[in-house]
């Protein structure tokens, strides 16, 4: 053998023999077979390590705030609705209270192993991956379970390490979960377009009924125009809508959900007209009724405005629609020559309990989001004499003591004038109440202090910080200027036999 061979044949000095000995200059880069097969496998250990790890260490998160939101619904005091507070148009329903076509629909649209797959389809991942390779649209491979994991657990996941938790969440939801309460949260959750969060708002959005009581073709119709609900909403769409109808009821064919005679006899329902959802909740007088629900449950400490809007409640009111409508109807019946300005206000107390019974803040909360009543002020006039008499009789004063009622009369240096003009002579405090007479009650009021009559409105319910609630001897003839509300929990007050309870419009949430 020549020097020349032996040194070609030198024995392998790596354990992994790369670069390979005893080849050429371009062979001996190229790695063998147990270098390949080596490195497949290593990358298939990898991946199902890092599976595992993922697996394991990736926990089942609490879900998104949206996927427990629910619209909360206010009711009048005979249990009818009044509106809602929403942040969206949602409200769930149990999978139990829907017809077996509504699941099936679904089922057969968008996942048909649903019932089989371990919550992933991995051929669906293949081909997305292959085509967002291919610069296609991007596509996610997602089943039904990987669908609801986006939407109830994670929001909007579009990114590829956001795609692999998703799958990787799909599988332990799907171990953890049966199928049918992942098809009860993906139904009350999906988005279905006119502004509709799951089935029972598109329901009533599309069809104007519950989800109970959607008709097969419905819900195909529904179900079919998941994936871009407001591209192919009938009524903006209806040849893409058509289209998407026919695929779900031949699908459904095909999974053995629908007879073919039973899906012959079916064409696509008729859709309500698109309108606004919610838009209008605040219209009108109830507007008020609901702002001022809001804000006393706001007020009280308890609830935060996002739990009005996404917790789902029922608050029940002491409003009465009856005297609400009875007030409608008073101020229809106001002169039509009225100032623009001149705002009515109005309201009724149960003085036993503080319910209050009726309130009319304005004639359109959306053209004027000011309330009269608990918002607007107007110096309270004679109304306060009320509470000069209440300091009188916590001094013993007697409604039947006399009092000087001519006019004008000059009472501490101030000089006073009775209304209408009229002297009444010598008249006792209930006579001075009838005929409100100016010139008696600023002599009751010298009598009893200023500051007594200022605190027995206090103590009635007028807060302390109304403005120009002062202790001046003409502050009996209603300089201070109180809201509407706070003068009806003062009367109130008088109508209980002196006991105040706080005026309030819910009842129970």
């Amino acid at each position: 053998m020549s020097k020349k061979s032996a040194r070609r044949r030198q024995k392998p000095n790596r354990w992994w023999n790369y670069p390979r000995p005893n080849l050429g200059p371009i062979h001996r880069w190229i790695p063998s077979w147990r270098i390949v097969l080596a490195g497949i496998l290593g990358l298939v250990l990898a991946g199902v390590v890092a599976f595992v790890t993922l697996y394991l260490t990736i926990s089942i998160p609490k879900p998104e705030a949206f996927a427990t939101a629910e619209r909360t619904t206010v009711y009048y005091a005979d249990k009818s609705e009044m509106g809602t507070f929403s942040e969206y148009n949602r409200t769930s329903v149990s999978l139990d209270t829907l017809p077996d076509h509504v699941a099936k629909a679904l089922v057969a649209s968008e996942d048909a192993t649903f019932y089989t797959n371990n919550g992933i389809d991995l051929r669906g991942i293949a081909r997305a991956l292959v085509n967002n390779v291919k610069g296609g649209s991007t596509q996610g491979g997602s089943t039904l379970t990987q669908q609801y994991v986006e939407n109830y657990y994670l929001g909007s996941t579009h990114s590829y390490s956001g795609k692999i938790k998703e799958a990787i969440l799909a599988l332990k939801i799907d171990q953890s979960q049966s199928k049918d309460q992942i098809l009860e949260n993906y139904l009350n959750t999906i988005y279905f377009g006119r502004g509709a969060y799951g089935i029972e708002s598109a329901a009533q959005s599309y069809f104007g009924v519950h989800a109970s009581e959607l008709s097969t073709e419905q819900a195909a119709l529904l179900v079919g125009i998941i994936p871009a609900p407001s591209a192919w909403d009938p009524a903006v769409n209806p040849d893409r809508a058509q289209a998407r109808f026919n695929r779900v009821i031949s699908r459904m064919v095909k999974q053995g959900y629908l007879s073919q005679s039973d899906a012959d006899g079916m064409s696509m329902p008729s859709t309500i007209t698109s309108g606004s959802t919610g838009n209008n909740q605040m219209s009108g007088t109830k507007g008020y009724l609901l702002a001022y629900v809001r804000q006393e449950l706001v007020d009280t400490g308890q609830f935060t405005e996002a739990e009005l809007d996404r917790g789902g409640l029922k608050i029940y009111t002491s409003f009465d629609p009856k005297l609400q409508q009875y007030a409608q109807e008073t101020v229809d019946n106001l002169p039509s020559s009225r100032p623009d300005n001149n705002y009515v206000g109005m309201m009724s107390v149960d003085p036993r309990n503080g319910e209050i019974l009726m309130m009319y803040g304005g004639a359109d909360y959306m053209t004027r989001q000011r309330n009269t009543m608990t918002q607007d002020r107007a110096q309270a006039g004679s109304t306060f004499k009320a509470f000069a008499l209440l300091a009188a009789m916590k001094q013993d004063i007697s409604l039947y003591s006399r009092w000087d009622g001519n006019t004008p009369l000059t009472i501490g240096g101030i000089k006073v004038q009775n209304y209408d003009g009229v002297s009444r002579g010598s008249v006792n405090l209930l006579t001075a109440t009838q005929h409100s007479i100016n010139t008696a009650f600023v002599s009751l009021n010298e009598a009893v202090g200023p500051a007594n009559t200022k605190a027995a409105a206090i103590e009635a319910g007028i807060p302390a910080d109304t403005p120009g609630l002062d202790e001046s001897l003409t502050n009996v003839l209603g300089s201070a200027s109180p809201r509407g509300i706070d003068m009806a929990q003062a009367y109130s007050t008088f109508a209980n036999g002196g006991a105040t309870v706080p005026n309030h419009a819910v009842v129970k949430v």
